[in-house]
């Protein structure tokens, strides 16, 4: 009878455990789950930003120090958060016109 009892009270503060746990980590899964959601925002609007800057550029044919340290700025960050390779592709093409002064 000893045994069962304590068998029942280990089994008690194990659900209690776990039900505690759950109100504790629930809380930080909704707050990850935002997060989540947040990054992803941003990188899309980075990646809008930088297709827009990009294709600006391509079409103009040149592009100033300023515009590629613009550039640089957001997609370093952009391509840390797992970017496509369009972006890339558009940034390495930008690289490549030629510098005019500002």
């Amino acid at each position: 009878m000893e045994h069962f009892r304590l068998i029942v009270e280990i089994a008690i503060g194990i659900t209690a455990l776990v039900a505690f746990g759950k109100l504790v980590l629930q809380p930080v899964r909704v707050q990850a789950q935002r997060v989540a959601v947040i990054e992803e925002g941003i990188q899309s609007m980075l990646h809008d930003r930088i297709y827009q800057a990009c294709t600006f550029y391509i079409k103009r044919s040149w592009v100033t120090v300023s515009d590629l340290k613009n550039l640089e700025h957001m997609f370093e960050p952009y391509e840390d958060m797992g970017g496509n390779g369009t972006a890339k592709e558009l940034y390495e093409r930008v690289k490549d016109l030629p510098i005019r002064e500002e």
